[in-house]
């Protein structure tokens, strides 16, 4: 998300990054960061790692859970 972090415009995503695992979801499927007022401000390579962050857990849940190879 991006813009004022008070903003309410973004709950679902909050709400959705928080279900917990394994009573709600088998794995944790979903990431959210703040990106600042203008995330054209973050550099390319800081945004790109923070999309990214969570990815290598995931994969290695998922591998665990048998949903992907």
């Amino acid at each position: 998300g991006f813009g004022n972090t008070r903003s309410s415009q973004f709950d679902f995503l909050r709400r959705l990054d928080e279900l917990a695992v394994p009573a709600k979801r088998t794995v944790d499927n979903a990431g959210y960061f703040h990106a600042g007022e203008d995330p054209r401000k973050i550099p390319d390579s800081e945004l790109y790692d923070r999309l990214v962050a969570e990815f290598p857990l995931w994969l290695a849940a998922a591998r665990e859970q048998g949903i992907v190879r």
